[in-house]
């Protein structure tokens, strides 16, 4: 799955005719757009939720406020992330806010609606024991405005419009394949207009190839996504989970990776990485393993490598001078590597490795997440 920053997500609904605030994306201080901008909301595009609490909002009163708060937000660290751009929108005169989710029924076919009256900032803690209007449906059949009166038990002008909007977020949410759409808050101004002032959007990456308008969102979404990347790259994952992790992994299989991430946590060693580099794939295999050592040997912290390979059916022989390549890299970048292999020759392929520099063959995993503590000099 992949969520989308504010200003696509806004992008998608407004061309589906969902009224989204008056909105100019720049990437720098001095574009010429913000020029136009006599004042706003200017909100940080990174991949996270609650950037109200984080300094990621900002308010501007006038032109040459808005230009110094995007300046400092696209300097600023935002719950960990940088942004790439500022969205600078309209300020609303909001009168109520509401909160609507769409997202798919695990535990059915289809989705669920879910609608509060009790929207805005803190909403998780307000919303702790559920949302107080909730819908399923399923794709075959979603929901119209007068069944969602219906089902909430409301009467009214003022909840009509907060009705049809759901039906057209609804019929939005199958139209994109969505596995989540979440708008809060859903604004009613003063003038009594509903307005989605925020949006949080998950698309299913099983279906992106239903979903062309994807594609063009590649690029920012490469630099918010780092492992969505590296699969369209290279057919394998990798993803930095700890910037300061001691122990860098190059493993196969994403429940094996998981494993080993568990087991160095239990003797309080921080991953700098999980991976599934997929080395019984030969395509791109040599330019996986060296892009997947650029990234390890980029880590401020790293001081040791795991190699953890489980080939399966492949014949690990395959592997050998891949494994030796960027052994050798780890070699040279004075990182010590522990070998855990299993398959068929892995004994023969574990044996060709232990003669390179820095290397130790360790079938065993407990025997191997022993040795990388005593690499690392930490005690159990």
């Amino acid at each position: 799955m992949v969520s989308l920053l504010e200003f696509q997500a806004k992008d998608m609904l407004r061309v589906a005719g969902i009224p989204v605030p008056d909105g100019t994306l720049v990437r720098t201080a001095d574009d010429p757009a913000l020029g136009r901008r006599m004042g706003g909301v200017c909100k940080a595009q990174v991949a996270a939720k609650n950037r109200a609490a984080s300094g990621g909002i900002r308010f501007a009163d006038d032109a040459a406020s808005v230009v110094a708060e995007v300046a400092a937000l696209l300097s600023a660290d935002i719950a960990g992330h940088r942004a790439a751009a500022v969205l600078v929108e309209n300020r609303l005169p909001i009168a109520q806010e509401w909160f609507v989710s769409i997202i798919t029924d695990p535990w059915g076919s289809g989705l669920v609606l879910q609608v509060s009256d009790a929207g805005g900032s803190g909403v998780e803690d307000r919303l702790s024991g559920g949302a107080r209007h909730e819908l399923s449906f399923t794709p075959s059949a979603p929901p119209s405005a007068d069944s969602i009166m219906v089902t909430f038990g409301w009467s009214g002008p003022d909840v009509e419009q907060i009705a049809r909007l759901c039906a057209d977020l609804c019929r939005v949410a199958l139209a994109r394949d969505l596995l989540l759409l979440e708008v809060n808050p859903l604004a009613i101004t003063r003038e009594g207009a509903a307005v989605v002032v925020d949006a949080h959007v998950t698309v299913d990456d099983a279906a992106e190839f239903r979903q062309e308008w994807v594609n063009s969102l590649n690029g920012d979404l490469d630099l918010v996504h780092v492992g969505r990347a590296w699969r369209r790259r290279y057919g394998g994952d990798f993803k930095v989970v700890d910037a300061e992790g001691q122990a860098a992994i190059l493993n196969t299989g994403a429940g094996a990776g998981m494993l080993v991430m568990d087991e160095l946590a239990r003797r309080g060693i921080h991953a700098y990485n999980f991976s599934d580099i997929r080395a019984g794939s030969p395509h791109l295999r040599r330019e996986r393993f060296d892009a997947a050592a650029d990234l390890i040997c980029s880590g401020n912290e790293v001081g040791v490598v795991i190699v953890n390979i489980h080939a399966g059916i492949t014949d690990l022989r395959t592997l050998r001078e891949d494994l030796e390549h960027v052994i050798g890299r780890f070699g040279a970048a004075d990182l010590p590597t522990v070998v855990r292999l299993q398959g068929p020759y892995s004994e023969g392929t574990g044996a060709a490795l232990a003669g390179l520099p820095g290397v130790v063959i360790e079938p065993r995993l407990e025997y191997a997440i022993d040795k990388i503590c005593e690499l690392l000099g930490v005690t159990a």
